[in-house]
């Protein structure tokens, strides 16, 4: 294991590096900022290139949310780790980081067990079904990452503006925002597991567990005139919008024993295992749009039938003819195949014609249905709107 260089042994030399500024009012705290990283195991060569792109607080920050281990190249953690360095590297970039320069040290000893885990998966799954299980969390994980960091700005930015700029100023901001990443692991944790028992009991719902082929309604839903609604308003006020419906679909989803796939910019995607569900889902949001005194109205498509389930998203000809019906869809109307039609009524759902339609990506017209609550004005049995 190749040691770093020596660092510096004098002040003066520290601000020949261009590591501190020796006549600015915190120049002694600077000195030290600049000492702890150098003792904390930062290369000399890497702090020089951090101060001169203004980086030194966010190596402070790697170095706590490292918990100040010892820094490691590719080849020393992928030897740690009893695992070829060609598969280390694939596990690093499946979950979304660049590869490393071969004198990079990126790495701590503690990540050995994240590659031993992602190589067991390997051995036990394959390599294909392991990069994209490794894609998923990585995904999820940098989306956890940039949210509490988000919250943690956003929290701390005083009344009168936001913190000052200086090195040190900067390096306190981001440690502050690294200690506070020791609330995220026993968080993640727990509800992962839980997430996981919901998993479980909806695929035992779908037939999964029984050998099957999982059986599902996938809902999509989208915000009609959004593109006008982003025109008009500012970035801030379609934050705010964009999160209430956000927050409110999610609510009615999980409300209803469902889940959101994903959000897809201005719309949701969803997945239940019951029709009934599904349609609840869907006007429930839309009616809360409704009422929102800024959105307009939304329009859905909904398709129930076997789906292929991978990596937590869902696929094939249902999944298609739900993003499809969307498409087709009036403002303020759901969509479904005609098919659905009688047990959905028999569920207490009107329904009405919605014509034969020729769908993109499909041989035969398809006979559609919009669905609605019954005349007597059945209300939504979910949260307000947003």
């Amino acid at each position: 294991m190749s040691a770093p260089a020596e660092p510096p042994r004098h002040d003066d030399d520290l601000a020949a590096a261009g590591l501190y500024e020796p006549g600015a009012d915190d120049a002694a705290e600077q000195v030290a900022l600049v000492r702890r990283l150098l003792d904390g195991g930062v290369p000399l060569d890497t702090l020089v290139e951090s101060a001169a792109s203004g980086r030194m607080g966010s190596r402070l920050a790697e170095r706590v949310v490292g918990r100040w281990q010892p820094l490691l190249t590719l080849d020393e953690v992928a030897e740690l780790a009893g695992l070829p360095v060609e598969r280390a590297r694939l596990v690093w970039r499946a979950s979304g980081f660049p590869d490393p320069a071969p004198d990079a040290r990126p790495f701590w000893p503690s990540d050995a067990e994240v590659f031993r885990a992602f190589d067991l998966g390997a051995h036990l799954f394959g390599d294909d079904a392991t990069a994209q299980f490794a894609r998923v969390i990585g995904r999820a994980a940098a989306r956890i990452a940039e949210a509490a960091l988000a919250i943690y700005f956003e929290s701390t930015v005083s009344e009168d503006g936001p913190r000052g700029h200086g090195v040190v100023e900067q390096a306190r901001t981001a440690e502050g925002a690294a200690a506070a990443f020791d609330l995220l692991p026993v968080a993640v944790e727990g509800l992962l597991r839980h997430h996981f028992g919901e998993a479980v009991r909806r695929a035992a719902e779908s037939g999964l567990s029984d050998g099957g082929v999982p059986v599902q309604c996938i809902g999509f839903l989208d915000l009609v005139e959004s593109t006008r609604l982003a025109r008009r308003l500012t970035p801030d006020e379609l934050a705010a919008i964009s999160s209430e419906f956000e927050t409110t679909s999610a609510d009615l989803v999980s409300a209803h024993g469902g889940r959101v796939v994903k959000f897809l910019g201005d719309g949701v995607m969803y997945v239940v295992t019951d029709p009934g569900a599904a349609c609840e889902i869907a006007l429930t949001i839309r009616d809360a749009v409704r009422a929102h005194p800024t959105l307009t109205s939304i329009r859905g498509g909904l398709c129930f039938g076997t789906v292929r389930w991978q990596a937590g998203d869902y696929y094939g000809p249902v999944v298609a003819l739900a993003s499809r019906l969307e498409d087709l869809a009036e403002p303020d109307t759901v969509l479904v195949p005609g098919l659905l039609a009688l047990d959905l009524e028999a569920r207490g759902f009107a329904v009405r014609a919605a014509g034969r339609r020729a769908i993109r990506g499909f041989d035969e017209p398809i006979e559609l249905v919009a669905v609605d609550w019954p005349p007597s004005g059945r209300p939504p049995a979910a949260p307000s709107a947003p």
